[in-house]
């Protein structure tokens, strides 16, 4: 009985609550913050964070890319599936519609003799089939990203929001139809010169131009290069009326017709187009020639419809 009388004090002791302090003691006095120690700590804190996050954006930079180009060309799809959509067709038939075509085209090319180029360009095909699925998922799902983007807008200006965002996409759209217009018109041409030289496969070549024209800035200058060549295995006299002939459409295209069609389509000048295309191409490259002329276009948008407004109204 002893033994149990034992057990359950020992037990009632361990149940009973430990008794908290009231008295944490005084405060210590607040950092220096002038400290140069202080200041030193946190300069040395910001900049290891800043390191750390640059390296992680530079690690995950060609992803961001790979985005960006699918957005484009998601962007630049979508007027042919809003045209198919006018005909009493769902969107989910219209994007399939346009990728088919899309396929069959990369399809044509690579039997063309274009799939080297197109390697070259996609460092790949495994980086090509990503943007090929990121490009359909974006397209499938352009109207529900747009609203969900909007939503989250206030509801004030979210109908005014709603018409700039839809006519920036439009201005991408329209500078993705007349990319391939332009492209398309200097492949019509270099097929028309190769068969007037009798080049081998001018089909071929044509494609071959096309792919090279949808590139900003160098595209005709690797497609002047190519049809160079080729027409050099005929002769030194016709591989050098190939090459006249190409550099002289290239700057009809470049100063007459580029401009034109860029400012009917995107209101842009063409001083501008020239200049953000440069610029673009610097900063991102490829990618940001690409982007340049549109963003651009979006810019000017921007700036007609909200802050020249403001401006005038103050």
């Amino acid at each position: 009985m002893a033994i149990k009388e034992r057990i359950k004090k020992v037990t009632k002791r361990a149940a009973k609550p430990a008794q908290t302090p009231t008295d944490f003691g005084v405060a210590g006095v607040p950092i220096n913050r002038s400290h140069p120690y202080y200041f030193g700590f946190v300069a040395t804190l910001g900049a290891l964070t800043a390191i750390v996050l640059m390296r992680a954006l530079a690690s995950v930079s060609q992803i961001f890319i790979l985005i960006l180009i699918a957005l484009f060309l998601a962007t630049g799809l979508n007027p042919a599936v809003e045209a198919l959509r006018r005909r009493n067709m769902s969107r989910v038939t219209a994007v399939t519609i346009i990728f088919t075509s899309v396929i069959a085209f990369l399809l044509i090319s690579a039997f063309g003799g274009v799939i080297g180029v197109g390697k070259s360009v996609l460092s790949g095909f495994f980086t090509f089939l990503t943007i090929l699925v990121l490009t359909l998922y974006f397209i499938t799902s352009l109207p529900q990203a747009v609203n969900l983007g909007l939503s989250l807008v206030p509801a004030s200006r979210r109908t005014r929001i709603g018409h700039l965002t839809n006519a920036i996409i439009a201005r991408v759209g329209s500078f993705v139809g007349s990319q391939i217009v332009i492209a398309a018109m200097a492949s019509v041409f270099v097929f028309a010169l190769s068969l007037v030289l009798g080049l081998p496969s001018p089909i071929a070549i044509g494609m071959i131009v096309f792919v090279c024209g949808l590139i900003p800035l160098v595209g005709h200058f690797l497609g002047s290069g190519i049809v160079t060549i080729i027409a050099l295995t005929q002769s030194i006299a016709i591989g050098i009326i190939a090459f006249v002939a190409y550099v002289v459409y290239v700057q009809i295209e470049n100063y007459v017709v580029t401009p034109r069609i860029m400012k009917r389509t995107l209101a842009v000048p063409g001083a501008v187009t020239i200049i953000s295309a440069l610029i673009g191409s610097s900063l991102l490259g490829l990618v940001g020639g690409l982007l340049a002329v549109p963003v651009a276009a979006s810019i000017i948008l921007i700036l007609d419809e909200v802050v020249i407004p403001r401006a005038n109204n103050s």
